[in-house]
This record gives structure tokens, sequence and C-alpha cells, in this order.
């Protein structure tokens, strides 16, 4: 019998776990039946009126059937053989049958002191077995799913465990062993993959399973309706390089042999690593500075991994450096970076400060060819992939020498005019027989892109250095962009930098890791039981990171402060409340045309995506962030803002420069070119506040001249938050810094607030596999936008639901429905309508900068306002204006260049008030 698997026992498991049918018979002195007792809700249930016929009694207290007559009591016991023949008959009489009676056992020995004894399985219920603690029991399961039990020890203790067999019946011979494959003289086999180690075991030698690894147990059914049951071994064991000394302790100490691969080796090669050709090093680089000692470890970290290595450094660290250090310390001859297109001018910058020289080739699109005279060459990350092309076939002759090519697609270009619009997304190598030579060479690019010609260069090219910038970026093993960049890292040396290496979840290391061993994503897969420790662990060899308290104690730590805004604007927030209804809409409309969950919420992030426009939208047009913007440069000199939307950062330029106040705006519109002209700018001090988009402004950016960022939005990846923030808290920073965070205040939950309070979870997780503490971060937990989601749906409790079905009336109505509008205005009271007094050293909309004292509440200022505004002699009204009213105020605000409607109307009273005193007087 061959031996498929094996299942790892106690020795209380040995035996059946229910108790047979049986009849118990007790004796008194003289040696005459008195009593009789079977299981109770035993199977023959005609026992219980035969006994009571004999008249039997029950004692309690001796837990059987009495009989006052012995003659009834051997009536009844022949009543039971007769009727059940296969009860056991049990007493405490020492002739009575052994357990083991008819029980085959057999021995196998092995030289060097160890031995294993084969039972059948299981054994019977009434057996008394009981071995040493270090004897290692299984279940060994045959290919015909037979089974038999194995105990393996030192002989001294097999010997004990069969001694006690034999005296209740068992019998030592072969008949086991003929039907079971045993050999005894096998090796274990160890196999490396990466960091992953396989320990194969042999089934047929009795004593690997001395290496058995604990049992695992899975749950089978609905819970908690279902069982849990032994998860059965096949004599693979999946550990690592870093538990394999543990392993190779056990297998050395059950005295078993292995052979194969060897796991305390190196997985890659170190390579030399020459300091004195490191600018930077001993002393300063180009750029007039030195390594700190960190980056020199990071530097040599990399070479030690033979150049194939992660720099996880915290952002801000300075990572680009040690990637270049360490190229300059093995004198790498070419070297390739791919970075975001946002950073192709700061490794420019960067290879020129710290690198010991050669040319820097830009490649400026995917047709470009490599400069084979060029020591480094930036790329990015769009050039590394191919993506659809768009032909337009411009008349009939095209048409027909295209269908030529692709006659498969003669129905979409059947209809329509010309030019007809067809989209291509694989290459071919034939090409049409345009009439005009120029369209022929057009094709031919197209087909050059689509081929990926790029790559192919970069890969035929030779030995290469590859250096790949915010690396989180190829997380997604299976896009296109990650399968075209591991072609060519699988053959070169390769660092990769990134700040982030964890962005949502652990797993997204092992991706990035099989960039560096190929075989680390399957190696570490859930199927083989890998955990996070594992990954943790891997990441632990090739990966260097270090985070800005460890190696940069001057750097002043962040604070952060939430700052809730209110007063709204009316339009932005309708148009919030509409756009949540609409993703509601779009969901539940989704699932009623019979959408899967995920496609029905994924109907609806239009709508969550609109909400969140406006909601910023709302912030900014409420003017109040634009004069804490004001604030902030007025006592710091500068003041870095970050916003989500194009919209909303659009906005907020434009108060800005009314309010005097040099911007400029840094997000997916600019070139890169404008990037680094704005952010040197901004560093020299010609800019006073710098806009830019989390995402396209987060990455390969400093801006340390400021030691303020506000947050106007915040994004659905934690991460990108972090590194939107470190564009101040970096290498040169000399302030503390601190982080303001702008959230929308209404009487109800909403879309800030559910994002900012629920944006902890993925923190967490990252700080978990990384081992450092992120709770400072951004508050509370949860797992954003599904949570989002959930809370919008109503599927939580404390959720924003209310706000995705209908609008949520607010103590002082702001919109009541689209054709009227409330607004309160202040309005004077004297002739010469003169404002409320206004300090002389600040102007008007400019809120008072509170130095020595808390600056008052919304409430407190609201009252003073009023107060102010009475002791000038004005009064406060509402007025509700009909469409053609609302019509009217806007036209006269923008001919009249105001901002506010509360002085537009005012204005408007006056001038009204003058024309009609002029009409009076000429009457």
């Amino acid at each position: 019998m061959k031996i498929e698997s094996a299942i790892k026992l106690s020795i209380a498991e040995l035996r059946e776990d229910k108790e047979p049918e049986h009849v118990f018979v007790t004796f008194d002195s003289d040696g005459r039946i008195n009593g009789l007792r079977w299981l109770y809700n035993t199977s023959d249930d005609g026992l219980y009126s035969m006994v009571k016929r004999r008249k039997g009694v029950w004692d309690g207290s001796a837990k059987m059937w009495a009989f006052n007559d012995e003659s009834a009591a051997k009536g009844m016991l022949d009543a039971i053989r007769k009727r059940n023949p296969s009860w056991l008959i049990l007493s405490k009489s020492e002739d009575q049958p052994l357990a083991l009676a008819g029980v085959h056992f057999c021995i196998i020995d092995q030289a060097d002191g160890k031995s294993a004894c084969l039972l059948p399985f299981p054994l019977p219920y009434y057996a008394k077995v009981e071995a040493h603690e270090e004897v290692i029991c299984t279940k060994l399961i045959g290919k015909q799913k037979d089974v038999v039990t194995m105990l393996v020890g030192k002989k001294v203790q097999i010997q004990d465990f069969v001694s006690k067999l034999e005296k209740q019946g068992a019998l030592a011979d072969n008949t086991l062993a003929k039907r079971w494959q045993f050999a005894a003289t096998s090796k274990i086999k160890v196999k490396l993959s990466g960091w992953a180690v396989q320990i194969v075991c042999d089934l047929s030698n009795p004593f690997h399973y001395l290496a058995i690894p604990e049992q695992q147990h899975k749950w089978e059914g609905a819970f908690p309706n279902g069982v849990k049951v032994a998860v059965p071994w096949h004599g693979i064991i999946n550990t690592t390089r870093k538990l394999w000394p543990t392993w190779k302790t056990r297998i050395e100490a059950a005295g078993l042999e292995y052979e194969g691969d060897n796991p305390e080796a190196d997985i890659v090669l170190p390579v030399k690593f020459k300091t004195a050709q490191i600018p930077g090093w001993n002393s300063p680089a180009k750029n007039g500075h030195t390594l700190h000692e960190y980056q020199k470890e990071g530097a040599s970290f990399c070479a030690k991994r033979g150049m194939r290595a992660l720099i996880g450094d915290e952002m801000g660290v300075g990572k680009t450096a040690q990637a270049i250090a360490a190229a300059e310390a093995v004198g790498a001859r070419k070297v390739l970076v791919i970075c975001p297109a946002s950073a192709r001018y700061v490794w420019d910058r960067e290879i020129n400060g710290w690198g010991s020289g050669g040319t820097v080739q830009h490649i400026a699109n995917q047709l470009d060819k490599i400069d084979m005279e060029a020591r480094w060459h930036i790329a990015t990350y769009d050039q590394m992939v191919s993506r659809t092309e768009t032909w337009r076939l411009q008349d009939e002759q095209e048409e027909k020498a295209f269908l030529a090519i692709f006659p498969e697609r003669k129905k979409e270009v059947a209809t329509g005019d010309y030019p007809k619009r067809v989209s291509l997304s694989q290459s071919s190598l034939q090409t049409p027989e345009f009439a005009d030579v120029k369209r022929v060479a057009a094709w031919k690019k197209i087909m050059r892109r689509l081929q990926g010609e790029l790559v192919e260069q970069i890969v035929s090219a030779g030995p290469i250095l590859v250096i790949i910038d915010e690396a989180h970026r190829i997380k997604n093993g299976d896009a296109k962009r990650s399968k075209a960049i591991r072609g060519i890292t699988c053959a070169n040396q390769t660092l990769l930098l990134t700040g982030t290496p964890l962005r949502n979840n652990e797993h997204e290391a092992a991706v990035l890791l099989s960039y560096l061993d190929e075989e680390a994503e399957h190696a570490l897969g859930k199927q083989k039981g890998y955990t996070i420790q594992d990954v943790k662990d891997y990441l632990g060899y090739f990966m260097i990171r270090r985070t800005k308290a460890e190696v940069l104690p001057e750097l002043p730590e962040k604070t952060r402060q939430r700052i809730d805004i209110d007063g709204l604007d009316a339009d932005a927030l309708a148009d919030y409340y509409k756009a949540l209804d609409y993703a509601n809409k779009s969901y539940h409309d989704a699932l009623g045309n019979g959408a899967s969950e995920a496609q029905a919420r994924n109907a609806m992030q239009g709508g969550v995506a609109l909400a969140r426009t406006a909601l910023g939208l709302s912030k900014i047009r409420s003017s109040k962030v634009a004069d804490l913007v004001a604030d902030v440069v007025e006592n710091k000199e500068c003041c870095v803002v970050f916003c989500a939307h194009h919209q909303v950062s659009d906005e907020l330029t434009a108060q800005l420069h009314k309010m005097g106040l040099k911007s400029a705006v840094v997000d997916g519109r600019t070139s890169q070119i404008e990037r680094g002209r704005i952010e040197i700018e901004f560093q020299k001090g010609d800019l006073q506040v710098f806009i830019g988009g989390i995402n396209a402004a987060g990455e390969a950016i400093t801006l340390t001249r400021a030691d303020t960022v506000v947050f106007v939005e915040l994004d659905w990846v934690p991460a990108a938050l972090m590194q939107a923030e470190d564009r101040i808290h970096r290498i040169g920073q000399k302030s503390n810094c601190q982080v303001i965070q702008l959230i929308a205040k209404l009487d109800e939950p909403n879309l800030d607030e559910e994002m900012i309070s629920i944006i902890g979870s993925k923190l967490e997780r990252i700080g978990q596999v990384l081992e450092e503490n992120t709770n400072n971060i951004i508050e509370a937990e949860g797992a954003i936008r599904m949570e989002v989601f959930n809370r919008l749906l109503g599927k939580q409790p404390g959720s924003i639901q209310q706000a995705a079905l209908e609008p949520i009336p607010s103590p002082t109505p702001i919109r009541k429905d689209s054709d009227v509008l409330d607004v309160v205005v202040d309005v004077a009271a004297t002739e010469d309508l003169k404002p409320a007094a206004e300090p002389t050293n600040r102007q008007r909309g400019r809120p008072k900068i509170y130095l020595d004292q808390p600056p008052p509440s919304s409430t407190e200022r609201s009252k003073r306002s009023v107060q102010s505004l009475k002791a000038a002699g004005g009064k406060r009204l509402m007025l509700r204006l009909t469409p053609e009213g609302l019509d009217a105020l806007r036209t006269i605000m923008a001919l009249s260049g105001l901002t506010q409607e509360t002085e537009a109307i005012n204005q408007a009273l006056v001038e009204r008030k003058q024309d009609l005193l002029r009409i009076s007087t000429t009457k």
C-alpha cells in the first residue's frame, strides 16, 4: 500500500472515540451474578421490558440492573447474548476477553536506536494505550484510503509501548508490513526557491515522521454547524531561510539525514564596493554635499545584495542619492532610471549633483533610440508600455487596404463617414498598402510603439543597472506596465526605490520583490501557507528601510491639526447632495438590472467623485480657505496647499490672486519644465503659495521653504497623503512642520468626516508589517473607500445614508429648492451706509490673527459681527431672492467685480437710493 498522506495524532486519538455496544456483568462476594449494565440509549430497546419481566430493579448508586434471583440474572444475560451475539461481555473478572485480542502489529527497527510500531487504526475502545511524550504518533492514509497507525521514537520508548499491547492480547508479526511499503534508508530533500525553503520527507520512511510539523486543521461546513477536520500532510514542509536553523536542529536531533540545497548560503553574491569612486563619500560631491552615514549604509547594502535590493526608506530621507552612490561604487557602466514623468528632471539634477560623470540621455518617447554612448538613461513609466492607438481611415482606398489585413473587422468599419476611427491594440507584421507614403510611415510608427520597441532596445542593449523610482507603481503584477518592466529586470541588476513599499496591503511586497527574485511572488503564496511574518522576513533580507526618526533625529516632528470649515457655499452644497443622490440611484439601478455587488459599487463611483469635487468647491467658495492660507502667509511668509481636483485648485488660485498673493499650481496639467520652474521659484521665495495636486505633486519635489501644509481635500490612499505632506518634511527642513486638514462642517456627517474617520485602517496594516507606529498620521480606523460606500448605502450604523437619499435641512436653510435662494444681508440704517469699524492694518475679509489667545468660535465671531453692525447703525435682514433676482445679483457682481453677495446687495441698494433721490429732485 502506497502512503499518500499522514495526520498527526495524540495517543488518546488512537482508540475508537465511541464506546461499543456491550453488557457489563457484576458478581457478589460468592461469585454469583447479581447485576447487569449496558449502554444508555442502546440500539436494542427490547431489553428494558425483558429485564422488568425478570424482576430486575435499577440501582442508581451502583448504576446497574440488580437481581435477587441469580437464575433471573443468568437468564437475562443468555437472552442478551442470543439477541446480540456481537456485543462484548465485560466484567471485573481477570478471565474476561483481552481488549486487544486479535490485533496484529509489527516493529520496524533502525540501527541508530530508533524504532517504529505499525498498528491498525483505530484500536478498540477499551484498549489501554499510553506512550512517552517524545513518541510521534501519526495516522497514515493509503492510496485506496486505507489507514494504519505509526508510532516512532527511541527503541526503549517503543518497546515499553509494545509490551503494554502484548499484555492486552496484541500479537507481533509482519501482517501489516506486507501490505504497506516502507523504506528506512531514504534521506530528506531540501530545495530552495529564493527565500522559501521546501523540506521534502519520504512518507515511506517511518523515521521521517519525526520531522512532521504541527497538525493543521480547517473548518468544513457553514459555521457553527460545520466541523473542524485535520488537514492531511503530504510530506512537504514549507519554511524560510530564517526558520531553517530550527528545522535543521530538529532533523539532526532525530538522527535523520538530509541532502540538496544549502539554505545557509547567500541568496545573491555580493558585488565589490569601492568607496574611492563615490562622490560625496569622503569629500563633497559636485552639489557641495556629502553623504550621511545612513546613506552610505544604504549604498553599501545594495552592493551586499548583489545590486538587487529595495531601498524602502521613509519619504524625504534621500533614496535617490543612495542609489546613485551605489551605482558609482560598483562602477555601473550603464544605468537606466525608470521614474514618474514628474521626477524626470529631479533625477537629472541629482545625477549631475551626486554622480561622477557620464552623459545623461532623456528618452523622449517610445520610438527614441537608445544612445549607446550615454551612461545614464532616464525613461518614464508611460514609455514602458504600449497603449491602444487610434487610426483614422481617410477614404475608401485606405479602408480596402486596412481590411485586406484585418478582414475580421469589416463590420466595424462598414458604416459611417470618413474619416472612420479604428482602435489598434496589437501590432501587425503586415503594412496596409496605403496610397500616401506618409500614411504608411505613420502606420509603421504606431506598429513600432505597439511592439514595445523601446523595451526591446533596453533588453538587447546588454547588462544595465535598472533603478526604479516610486516602485510602488508596479505593485500590480498583472498590469502591462509591470510585465514590461519585469522583462527588463529579470536579466539585470535592479534597485527599487519607494518610501511606501506597502501602500495598501502586505502582499504588495511580494509583488515588488518578484522584480528582484522572479520566484518571490509564487514562492510566498498563500496556497503554501506563508504568512505576513514570512513576508516581513523576506523584506528584512532584500529591503533596507529607515524612518526619519531613526536617521535624522534633528528633523523636527510633524504636528497635525484638523480645522472644520462651516458656512459652505450653497450652490456647491446643493450639487454635493445631488451627486450623492445620483451615486445612490446608480447603485440601486445597477442591482435592479442584475449587476453584481461589485459592479453596483463601481457604478456609484462617478457620483461619489462628483460629490467629493462639489464638497471641495463648497469649502473653497466659502472664502475661509483663502483667508486661512493668507493667515499662514502673513505669519510664515509662505504656504503649501494640496487639492484633489482641478476645479478646486483653480478656484483657490483665483481667490489668492485677488488677495494679491503670488501663487502657482502644479497638477496633472503642468508640464515637467514648468513644474521644475515653479519648484525653484517657490524655494527661492518668488512665490508665496504652492498649490499642488495630491498625486501629481506628491512625488519628486522639495518644498522645504515652507513648514506648513494645508490639505483642502483628502485622498483615498493614506500613503498618497503621507507623500504629499513629506514635500515639506524632508532633508533641509529646519522648523517644526504643521499639517492642517480642512474638513467640511455640516449638521450631519459628510464625506470629509467619514473619510478622515476611517482612513487609518490601511496605515495600521502597513505599520504592522513595517513595525512602525502610524497611529499619529490620521485618526480613527476603517477601510476607506469600501467603508465610505457602505455608509453611503446605509450598511453601517452612524452613516451618512440620509445624505445619499435626501438633502438634510439645516437649522438655517441654505437652499429650499432650485428657484429660491435665501441670503442673509447686513444693511446699514444710516444714509451713508457706514460699514462696521475695521482695523486699519487689515484688509476686509482677512481674519484677525490671534497670537496670544485662542481664536474665537464661529458663534462668538458671528455675535461680534452683529454687535459691530448694530453699533454702526446697521441691521441684519433675511432676503429671499427669486430666480430673476438671483440672476440680477449675479450680473451686478460680474459687472462690479464684487465677490460677496452681501457687499453687492448693499452697494446696489445705495446706488438705487441715489438714483431715486436724483429722480425726485428732478421732478
